[in-house]
């Protein structure tokens, strides 16, 4: 179930195979790493994404963000965030095959 530390980082506790877990992601925080690390203004992405540069700054700060949206960032981004979250979500898990 969804929860938040208060800190504004989204955390679930999840059990997979009897382990608890807790997954720690914020996902608005990774959209401007990886942002940054393109060496791309907010501008360039509010164009792309078609909205206002405020915008933009909303979304990185927010701990959840529908998956079209993602999508589509992760798209013009070329990065693939699904990915992350998934590593993040079975870190510490079954090993992989």
């Amino acid at each position: 179930m969804p929860s938040s530390s208060g800190s504004g980082t989204s955390y679930v506790n999840i059990n997979i195979n009897g382990l608890n877990k807790l997954i720690i992601m914020h996902i608005g925080q990774k959209i401007k790493e990886v942002l940054e690390q393109r060496h791309r203004p907010v501008t360039w992405l509010a164009r792309e994404i078609n909205c206002e540069r405020t915008n933009v700054y909303n979304i990185f700060s927010r701990k959840d963000i529908s998956t079209g949206l993602l999508q589509k960032i992760g798209t013009i981004l070329e990065y693939d965030f699904f990915k992350d979250l998934s590593e993040e979500s079975f870190k510490g898990g079954k090993p992989r095959k």
